[in-house]
């Protein structure tokens, strides 16, 4: 990038805001100690990393001494001191990158108006790779350990990355020198012994011979494609292994479903629920029978007489069968003699006796609550029926079992004593 222009305001020897131009190939300041040449460098430095070399070496030496030293002393502007830069990108756009100091010393970096983390889509975020040499850093340069000297260098040219592969380089050619490492070697052991078993697969021969040419991404993709034809049709990649243990696990339940032949201890007759929610039906049927006999006793005391339940049946079916497009026909005799009043008659007449609604909707709460309670008893009593296994299933327990042969001969003998004792409920 290139820097073309600066604002600073409240920043190090920067009082009032004051621009400083930088458009030009080669630019040169001078002037006195003391009139804000360092400070230009260090508002620059500031700006691009939120921090400068000088204050962390003085906060070595003494955080409290050094506090506050970001901004001007004399500086009461009433927005916070900024550094802002006018810079033309890789591109050359026209950007601008500003920063804002807090009270606290943190800062608010913003890039084209938008607040940013880092300032690494322009190179920026190493920690030396500081595009200038302030005094202040000068002589802590020149006395550097000659190690450390040429990792700053080299990262101020872009040459870092290949600084830290040639470092890679040569650690591994130590470390495998004489050996691999035992992760290394036992890695090895697990491929080969992978693609040995991969061998005796048809289907797996693709992933075979793409492992084998060192063609990895062929044969994980290979492998992905095996393995989706056996999970559910939509499963992502990312989800794929947890995929293949749910099928196979499910796969294991349906060869034989344990809870049939569960031998838990069933609870005695007058306990189990099976029996003991039995009163709770004779409550719902004696609340039906008494709201349904309320209703009656109000139909009878109504003055509306209750209309007759076939003549009922008759009106609502042909109320049905009138067609919107023409309301005015009867259904059954096709004239057109319903006319709005007498529709509104015939409604009126099927409308419910009001003195029964209140016991009705009572009678309707109790069936309803009769058929859930059916339901609830239903799951209970499907516990106690016995389901004995079938001869495949017979099969399947023996080859499970075959080293527990006694307990097994006992619990098909089990299995007997029940259908025989089923088979003759007197028995029971």
């Amino acid at each position: 990038m290139k820097l073309k222009k600066i604002k600073v305001a409240g920043i190090r020897g920067f009082n009032d805001e004051q621009t400083v131009d930088f458009d030009g190939k080669l630019i040169i300041y001078s002037g006195p100690n003391g009139g804000g040449k360092t400070s230009i460098g260090e508002a620059i430095e500031w700006l691009f990393y939120g921090k400068t070399l000088k204050r962390i070496k003085g906060d070595e030496i003494s955080k409290r001494e050094y506090a506050g030293s970001y901004r001007n002393t004399h500086y009461h502007g009433t927005a916070n001191p900024f550094v802002e830069a006018e810079i033309l990108d890789t591109s050359g756009k026209l950007r601008v990158i500003c920063r804002s100091l807090e009270i606290d010393e943190t800062s608010t970096l913003m890039v084209d108006g938008k607040a940013s983390r880092d300032l690494e889509e322009f190179g920026v975020s190493a920690l030396y790779d500081r595009p200038l040499i302030l005094q202040h850093t000068l002589q802590d340069f020149i006395f550097m350990r000659p190690k450390t000297r040429y990792e700053v260098l080299s990262a101020m040219l872009g040459l870092e990355p290949l600084v830290e592969f040639r470092n890679a380089v040569e650690a591994a050619r130590t470390e495998f020198q004489n050996s691999l490492p035992p992760s290394a070697v036992q890695a090895r052991n697990r491929a080969n012994l992978l693609l040995s078993n991969f061998r005796g697969y048809p289907l797996l021969q693709p992933v075979l011979a793409a492992t084998t040419q060192g063609k990895i991404a062929d044969a994980r993709k290979h492998l992905v494609e095996i393995c989706l034809g056996r999970v559910a049709a939509g499963t992502p990649d990312t989800e794929l292994i947890q995929a293949l243990h749910q099928t196979k696990a499910a796969k294991e339940r349906s060869r034989l479903n344990w809870g049939r032949f569960s031998i838990n201890p069933i609870a005695r007759p007058e306990s189990h629920p099976s029996i003991s929610s039995l009163g709770q039906f004779n409550e719902f049927l004696d609340g039906f029978g008494l709201s349904l006999n309320e209703a009656l006793g109000s139909v009878g005391t109504s003055t509306i007489k209750p209309m007759p339940a076939k003549l009922r049946s008759f009106y609502e079916l042909g109320l049905g069968l009138i067609e919107q497009a023409r309301p005015q026909t009867c259904s059954f005799c096709l004239q057109d003699t319903l006319t709005p009043d007498r529709l509104a008659e015939i409604r009126q007449a099927l409308e419910p006796i009001p003195e029964a609604e209140a016991s009705m909707a009572k009678a309707r709460t109790f069936i309803e609550s009769l058929v859930a309670a059916l339901g609830g008893h239903w799951q209970h009593v499907s516990k106690v029926v016995p389901q004995m296994p079938s001869a495949e299933e017979r099969t399947t327990i023996e080859e499970l079992t075959s080293d527990s042969i006694a307990t097994r001969d006992n619990y098909f003998a089990s299995c007997e004593a029940v259908v025989s004792a089923f088979a003759n409920p007197g028995n029971l």
